[in-house]
């Protein structure tokens, strides 16, 4: 058996809190190929922890023009586009007067938590200024509200506070960046708007959503966060985080993921991004480099407070007119100043649509109906299920990333024990301080390719549990990893309340934990030459196997009469897992595996819902085996050892 050594063992529980600002570093990768697997784990990471996994179907957007104001050079209009049915989002849409014969750049602007939202136009930050000037250029722009801000008022920008919706991935995040793609939809959809030459700029909150966009969104071009970009502060609002979202990166990957299109960073000594010419910008640089395009990276630091003033617009204007190739670069010109209830909808039209409560039924019935659409996959389209699902699972659980490739794990103890060898191991991924403790059982027959992962909260000797023995006369290769448990009252205060300050944006839940160590298990089974793996979960852990079922040759586990599809049963602190019910609890990861042998039991007339039942059933066949009480030792031994024959007679 190979041995590495790894580094010392550090207890991944007792380990410091991430919060938003605790200072990170960017993934710097060895090569193009590394960083491209990693861009596409980001991006796939950010729609997930918007609800936007897989991205959901674009209903028609209805524009509606309110008010027109007419100027020397330019228009401003008052638009209000239905982003989703029944909910509205309002903006100004900037654009030269005439009209230009030749398609020309469009440029969407994001405002920050300034009061007055899009309509600012202080020295400080000027919203209105810039899509004045780009218009003034030629170009269009469209300045949209932030959720909660100005005319989109329905819906607060409080939305969305309850752990419930947590678990369906309904989130402000999610709302304002879905906000954002249909802008951009709204923009492409002008003919006078050449879709080969978009940008976005915003400042603060509005540089949030503009590294978002840019990273998610192949069709923004350009991009121009300012204030924003820090490798401390991620962003102190609700509508920058999101559960999940930035569990294994910051957002200088989110930004860097805009690579190798152009962009600019335009940071203020006043303020996190101080260190741009010193950290962020040189750190986003060396990843244009990989693509042999530095020239479509620049980074400014100005000698400022917080703002989106002139001279960082200045920085803005002239970055995109290079990289449009436009002739006119905009220009801070005077400009005359109207009254804000000229910018804005009219009274009626920011009261009507949905409210709250209607937007989060609205989102849960959208999240159902993708479950839905999945169970249909599964009988349809194997491979399609996997392509437009796996990703979802996946970071649902928070169980992958690109930099947990290699297993290092060292030996600590070897002692002989009836029916088998007993080693005491100590296992992780590589270029990470986590291990595992666990006790591997080599049997003195047979061995090789076939083993087994035993999860139930205890890690004993072979005395302790007769039916690990009977493993081990299998000739499996048996692996008891030590579970992860609230034994510690540090331990249960860290995960008490997952609410304060972003604890889940930036830090796995406690299942999240669970599963993060089974993932490594299994691929410290798979190290050592397993290439066919029976994982079990028994008691408590028998919903930490279920929900790894794609990963494993087959499965058993106590479902302890769980109702997986009731947001209650989720809302634990040892259960809590945003996304799930995205999931269907345990419906799609089940739907994966269905090509697998599969045992549950314990099973409750409320596993799941009883048409979705139904379905697993008819996927799985004769595959899958479950009972409404526990089996004995013996009968989960002759069903492993009946599967062990159909997999080899299977191939």
């Amino acid at each position: 058996m190979n041995r590495t050594k790894p580094s010392r063992p550090d207890p991944r529980l007792l380990g410091p809190i991430v919060t938003t600002n605790t200072p990170r570093e960017l993934a710097m990768p060895k090569t193009l190929e590394d960083w491209r697997k990693w861009r596409l784990f980001v991006r796939r990471r950010i729609l997930t922890a918007a609800g936007l996994s897989p991205m959901p179907v674009r209903t028609p957007l209805y524009p509606q023009i309110f008010r027109r104001l007419e100027h020397d050079g330019y228009s401003i209009e008052t638009v209000a586009i239905e982003s989703l049915p029944g909910f509205w989002l309002y903006g100004n849409l900037y654009q030269p007067l005439p009209l230009p014969e030749v398609r020309q750049p469009g440029v969407l602007i994001a405002h920050g938590h300034w009061a007055s939202g899009r309509l600012t136009d202080t020295d400080e930050a000027s919203f209105v200024a810039c899509g004045i000037a780009m218009a003034r250029a030629g170009w269009t722009a469209f300045a949209y509200d932030m959720v909660g801000y100005t005319d989109t008022t329905l819906v607060s920008h409080q939305f969305a506070l309850d752990a419930e919706e947590a678990l369906w991935e309904i989130s402000l995040f999610g709302l304002q960046t879905w906000n954002s793609l249909r802008a951009l939809d709204f923009l492409l959809s002008l003919p006078h708007v050449d879709p080969d030459r978009i940008g976005m700029t915003g400042a603060s909150g509005g540089g949030t959503q503009t590294m978002v966009l840019a990273a998610i969104d192949d069709r923004l071009k350009v991009s121009a966060p300012c204030v924003m970009v820090s490798h401390t502060m991620q962003g102190g609002c609700l509508c920058e985080n999101a559960p999940g979202l930035r569990i294994d990166f910051s957002n200088l990957d989110i930004a860097a993921a805009h690579a190798p299109n152009p962009q600019i960073l335009v940071g203020a000594t006043g303020d996190w991004t101080k260190d741009t010419l010193t950290v962020e910008g040189p750190s986003i640089a060396r990843i244009y480099d990989l693509y042999g395009r530095p020239e479509s990276f620049r980074y400014r630091l100005l000698d400022y407070g917080h703002n989106f003033n002139e001279a960082s617009r200045r920085e803005v204007y002239a970055f995109m007119a290079e990289q449009f190739g436009s002739n006119a670069i905009p220009t801070d010109l005077p400009f005359p100043k109207e009254r804000e209830e000229d910018m804005r909808a009219p009274q009626w039209a920011r009261t009507r649509g949905m409210a709250e409560t209607e937007i989060k039924g609205a989102l849960r019935h959208r999240a159902v109906q993708m479950l839905e659409e999945a169970v249909r996959f599964a009988f349809k389209d194997r491979e399609a299920l996997h392509d437009r699902y796996f990703s979802l699972w996946q970071h649902v659980l928070a169980i992958d990333s690109p930099k947990d490739v290699d297993i290092v794990w060292e030996i600590k103890e070897t002692e002989s024990e009836i029916g088998g060898q007993r080693l005491q191991v100590v296992f992780g991924y590589e270029g990470r301080q986590e291990r595992l403790e666990a006790i591997l059982m080599e049997p003195y027959l047979h061995g090789g390719v076939w083993g087994a992962i035993l999860v139930d909260g205890t890690a004993g000797t072979i005395g302790d549990d007769p039916f690990l023995l009977m493993l081990l006369k299998l000739g499996l290769r048996v692996l008891r990893p030590k579970r992860l448990t609230l034994n510690t009252e540090e331990e249960r205060q860290r995960y008490e309340d997952y609410s304060r300050d972003f604890f889940c944006t930036y830090n796995r839940t406690l299942l999240q934990e669970r599963l993060k160590d089974l993932r490594a298990s299994i691929g410290f089974m798979k190290r050592l030459g397993v290439e066919h793996l029976v994982v079990i979960g028994r008691e408590g852990a028998g919903l930490e196997a279920l929900l790894m079922a794609p990963f494993v040759t087959s499965l058993i586990a106590d479902v302890q009469h769980a109702e997986t599809e009731q947001p209650a049963f989720w809302k634990t602190s040892d259960r809590f897992l945003p996304g799930i019910m995205r999931l269907g609890g345990t419906v799609l990861p089940l739907l994966l595996a269905a090509s697998r042998p599969v045992y549950l039991y314990n099973v409750g007339d409320r596993f799941c819902a009883p048409e979705h039942f139904d379905e697993l059933t008819k996927a799985y066949g004769s595959r899958l085996h479950w009972t409404r009480t526990e089996p004995s030792h013996v009968e989960i031994v002759n069903w492993i050892a009946q599967n062990l024959r159909f997999q080899l007679e299977t191939g």
